[in-house]
């Protein structure tokens, strides 16, 4: 998962657990700041109950009781039903003659009314908060009934409210956040593609991307980093060129004196193959020391991959058929995107290993395949091959399989340094066509 999504995921699970957590609290407040004000509401409305009930004229009382007691209200004044400003079926006014057990409306709960005071009930399939009145020298008591979805409504209407704005401010705050974000990890993006970007004989410093101090202190990190691995490698590479350089000039005095020996003398043989691998692995040295500094300055173009071929077939034929062995090359390819000096060293490398591994007499072909997605390029020897488990070891420095023969083991890992240098991919196979040996592959995809 990627450090953006992290740090918005974060972000947003944090203000949503917040603005839950609030929400959760202040419906909790609210319900019983609500249900304060709504009693206080309720006994509002018996003060006003009591005070029409104590101002009613006797006639009027008369009046009220005779109705409760045969059940006829039409004549009542309309003003009697008390009305707050909820609708009836939500806020009611019941009246009692607790003599006569007389009730109006006779559709409520009629359980008696014994003390004034705040109670609970339930009708109608709704939970109703109610306040008794009871009055001296006042025949007829009354109960006045609220419902709680007078509450719930005024509750939510006050959560609607406050919601509506705060969720307008939480979708600012994360279309903030996320540029923010976006802006503030965009330069580690950039450094990364950079990098990616980069060969691996690409060691200029990183230019800073981002005025930011943590951005800055990377870069600085990365580009001291970069400073010492390229001085380290410098030295590794002078070193190389120099011990190459100092050993060549005594070598070769020492082979011009083995060879005024008799071979027959004892040791003398020995003595000179020795040397003359010696001054192969001189040689490879310094062929490894040049190929660093020219891959330092890579450079691709097209390269026409079967003139290159029929041109270093050229140079190597007689050496090929001194050994008593024969090359051929088959079929045509057009162009590839590569560097032409380097690209014949890896191809000589090959066809060396090739002549050397090879039986006597035996036949090394070049095969070239061309189709819309690649080029490949294909050498065959015929020797003994190399075993699948010991292919990757053998493309390491200083590795060889046959201690038997000259060489330094360095021709593969050279093959695969400018390989992965010039995009090429590459891979030690048998062969394609039944017969023993080893066949190394080459392709460029299209």
């Amino acid at each position: 998962m990627s450090l953006r999504r992290i740090l918005l995921v974060t972000v947003l699970s944090l203000v949503a657990i917040g603005q839950i957590t609030s929400f959760v609290w202040i419906y909790s407040e609210g319900q019983e700041e609500m249900e304060e004000v709504l009693d206080s509401d309720l006994l509002s409305q018996a003060g006003w109950t009591s005070l029409w009930l104590k101002n009613l004229p006797a006639e009027d009382t008369e009046k009220i009781a005779k109705n409760l007691t045969e059940r006829q209200f039409e004549g009542l004044p309309a003003d009697w039903v008390m009305d707050q400003g909820y609708h009836l079926v939500s806020s009611r006014l019941q009246l009692w003659d607790a003599k006569l057990q007389r009730w109006w409306p006779e559709d409520l709960p009629q359980d008696p009314i014994e003390k004034a005071g705040f109670g609970w009930h339930d009708y109608g399939g709704l939970r109703w908060r109610t306040f008794d009145l009871v009055l001296e020298d006042v025949p007829i008591r009354a109960r006045l009934w609220q419902s709680l979805d007078v509450r719930d409504v005024a509750l939510e209407e006050t959560l609607e409210a406050m919601l509506v704005p705060n969720l307008t401010v939480l979708v600012l705050l994360l279309f903030i956040l996320g540029i923010v974000i976006h802006r503030g990890l965009s330069p580690l993006a950039m450094l990364a593609q950079r990098m990616s970007r980069r060969t691996a004989d690409d060691l200029d410093t990183i230019p800073t991307l981002s005025r930011t101090q943590e951005i800055q202190q990377l870069t600085q990190s990365l580009n001291d980093w970069i400073l010492r691995l390229n001085d380290t490698l410098q030295r590794e590479r002078g070193f190389a060129s120099d011990v190459a350089h100092e050993l060549r000039s005594p070598l070769a005095a020492l082979q011009l004196q083995l060879d005024e020996f008799s071979a027959d003398q004892p040791g003398i043989s020995q003595a000179r193959n020795s040397v003359r691998r010696l001054a192969r692995v001189v040689d490879q040295l310094l062929s490894l020391a040049r190929l660093e500094h020219r891959l330092a300055t890579l450079r691709m173009q097209p390269v026409a991959l079967d003139a290159l071929l029929e041109d270093l077939l050229g140079e190597m034929a007689d050496q090929v058929l001194a050994k008593g062995k024969e090359i051929e090359l088959i079929g045509q390819a057009g162009e590839v995107q590569s560097e032409p000096i380097l690209l014949s060293v890896v191809l000589r490398n090959l066809l060396e290993n090739a002549s050397k591994y090879s039986d006597a007499g035996s036949l090394i072909e070049v095969e070239l395949r061309e189709s819309d997605s690649e080029v490949l390029c294909l050498v065959r020897d015929r020797g003994a091959g190399i075993p699948a488990a010991r292919r990757s070891e053998v493309q390491q420095r200083f590795v060889r399989l046959d201690t038997g023969r000259d060489g330094a083991g360095l021709g593969l890992a050279i093959v695969g340094r400018i390989c992965d240098a010039l995009h090429i991919d590459w891979q030690l196979q048998d062969r394609d066509d039944g017969q023993s040996g080893l066949q190394v592959c080459l392709r460029w995809p299209r």
